[in-house]
């Protein structure tokens, strides 16, 4: 796969499949640092990240996405860095730590509804046609409630419902 074909189909190939994302996404990460293609390599972690949130490898998700952001940022896309923050303010939230997900969402509204090309494109995947919502219950010292009967983070907000978006939350 070359790092500058890969990189659209590996982001939808991570949702559907984590396990084989994380193996090529790892080649075009090499082909892009090789060619020093950091929007390519910026997309190819971000993919990694996603595919390890799958995997409930929060750890590595957030190590991922944070390079995805630096990555971006280095090739000057703040449309990609805000994507990566996005990824990374859910991985934040479901490893326990929802402040930093919230500060992570403001930092990447301004670029997604800032002016360019596609900024219309960005701002649809802030709106998708499914919201989820999340309501995050906090325990003293800013850490989230564990989930309902013990399970993973990460299946307990895979479990939520969506909301109606034509009601205003209360």
């Amino acid at each position: 796969m070359e790092a500058a074909g890969g990189v659209g189909e590996i982001l939808r190939l991570a949702e559907a499949d984590p396990h084989r994302t994380v193996a090529l996404a790892t080649t075009v990460v090499r082909q892009a640092r090789a060619q020093r293609d950091f929007a390519a390599e910026s997309v190819a972690e971000r993919a990694i990240g996603i595919a390890a949130t799958h995997l409930e490898d929060l750890d590595g998700a957030v190590r991922h996405l944070r390079s995805a952001i630096n990555l971006a940022n280095r090739a000057s896309s703040a449309e990609q860095a805000a994507e990566a923050r996005l990824r990374l303010a859910f991985a934040l939230s479901i490893r326990g730590r929802p402040q930093q997900g919230m500060h992570e969402i403001a930092s990447a509204v301004p670029a997604l509804h800032g002016p360019g090309p596609r900024g219309g494109a960005a701002r649809g995947n802030l709106q998708p046609a499914r919201t989820v919502r999340l309501r995050v219950n906090l325990l003293p010292h800013g850490r989230s409630r564990p989930a309902a009967g013990g399970g993973s983070p990460v299946a307990a907000a895979r479990s939520v419902q969506p909301c109606d978006r034509t009601r205003v939350p209360p």
